[in-house]
C-alpha cells in the first residue's frame, strides 16, 4: 500500500512542477523515450526522445537529411521550428548534400558547417557538426540542426545602452 501513495504523491508533484512552468501536455511512452510539452496556444511544442518524428506542419520546402534520425524538435505555431537530427554519414557529406539543396535565386551564407539562406516563405539555418559523444547511443554520429522561422522575421536587437553622460 504505501507504493501505491508514494507513486500518487510523485503524480501530484510533477503535475504541479508542469502547471508552474506552464507546460500544458505532456506525452510519454512507457519506456521514457520520447516526450511531448505542449503549450497553451495552438502549435506551440517541445519534443525529445529517440522515437521522434518531424513535427507535423515542418516545411515541406526544406530539405531533411535522407536517413537521419530526429532526436529532438520544437514548433512554436505554423512557421518557427527547431529539429536535431543525427546521421551516420560524416559531415562533410552532409554539408555537400545541403549545398546542392539550397535554392541558389535566394539570400544565401555559408561559413564553415553553418549554411543560411532565405526563400520567399522561410529563413532557414542549418548547423552540420561532429557529434562528440553527447548520448553513448549517438558516439560518432553526425548531429545537424535544422532552425526554420517566417522569411519576414527579423532578429532581435538587444537594447542599446545610452551614450555616456546621457541619461534615457
Amino acid at each position: 500500500m504505501p507504493l501505491a501513495g508514494c507513486k500518487k504523491l510523485k503524480q501530484s508533484i510533477e503535475e504541479k512542477a508542469m502547471e508552474k512552468a506552464g507546460v500544458e501536455k505532456v506525452e510519454g511512452d512507457d519506456q521514457g523515450k520520447t516526450f511531448t510539452f505542449k503549450g497553451s496556444k495552438p502549435g506551440e511544442e517541445v519534443t525529445f526522445g529517440t522515437t521522434q518524428k518531424m513535427p507535423e506542419n515542418f516545411p515541406a520546402d526544406v530539405p531533411v537529411y535522407p536517413g537521419a534520425k530526429v532526436m529532438a524538435a520544437a514548433a512554436s505555431g505554423q512557421d518557427a521550428f527547431s529539429v536535431t537530427l543525427t546521421t551516420n554519414d560524416p559531415v562533410a557529406k552532409v554539408v555537400e548534400f545541403y549545398n546542392s539543396k539550397i535554392p541558389a535565386d535566394g539570400e544565401r551564407m555559408a561559413i564553415a558547417n553553418m549554411l543560411t539562406y532565405t526563400t520567399d516563405k522561410h529563413r532557414v539555418t542549418i548547423m552540420v557538426n561532429e557529434n562528440e559523444g553527447a548520448a553513448a547511443d549517438s558516439v560518432g554520429k553526425t548531429i545537424l540542426v535544422l532552425t526554420v522561422g517566417a522569411a519576414n522575421e527579423t532578429p532581435t536587437k538587444s537594447a542599446e545602452a545610452p551614450a555616456k553622460g546621457k541619461k534615457k
